[in-house]
């Protein structure tokens, strides 16, 4: 009968791996519910966040609309306040010398030669304006009679005093005031 301790040795250890093999089973069941707990956790998460993404969003969104509509309001400010149609022709207007001033400075950065000439344009068209100007005072007798020639020099009154373009131009008006009466 020797071989009863053996036997006996074998159903031990048969034994002892039932109960481990029990307490693994119990182990692996509670592991798999801690896991499902844990996914269910994990999409808990991931659901608050996605609302929370989207809460901010909004809020963002929110906070670009609200600052729009400060800007506009501040833009409609600075308008005089009147009809629709009038504040809008007054915007349309404002925008359209901002472009208008932003083009030309973008031009005369661009190119300083054309910038040149054109300055030496409208000086040269300055110079035929205030020509032509000159000529009609004389023949309106504004100006006293000269040497006759138009060459940009305005040509005295009489008087001993200069008097100014704004005085000629008073003048004149003056004296068209007084013809169409």
């Amino acid at each position: 009968m020797g071989r009863d301790d053996i036997a006996t040795a074998y159903i031990g250890q048969l034994q002892q791996a039932q109960i481990d093999l029990e307490r693994t089973n119990v182990q692996h069941e509670h592991a798999q519910i801690a896991s499902k707990q844990a996914l269910k956790a994990r999409d808990n998460y991931v659901l608050n966040m996605k609302k929370r993404t989207a809460e901010a969003m909004q809020l963002i969104s929110a906070a670009k609309q609200a600052k729009l509509q400060e800007q506009l309001a501040q833009t409609m400010e600075t308008f005089n306040i009147g009809d629709d149609a009038s504040t809008f022709n007054e915007m349309r207007e404002k925008i359209d010398r901002r472009v208008a001033a932003a083009e030309a400075k973008l031009q005369l950065g661009t190119s300083s030669v054309d910038s040149q000439m054109q300055d030496i344009e409208r000086e040269a068209m300055d110079i035929q304006l205030h020509d032509k100007l000159l000529e009609y005072k004389q023949s309106m007798g504004l100006l006293g009679q000269g040497s006759g020639n138009a060459t940009g020099k305005q040509i005295g009154t009489g008087n001993s005093a200069p008097q100014s373009e704004e005085d000629v131009l008073n003048q004149v008006l003056l004296n068209e005031t007084n013809q169409q009466k």
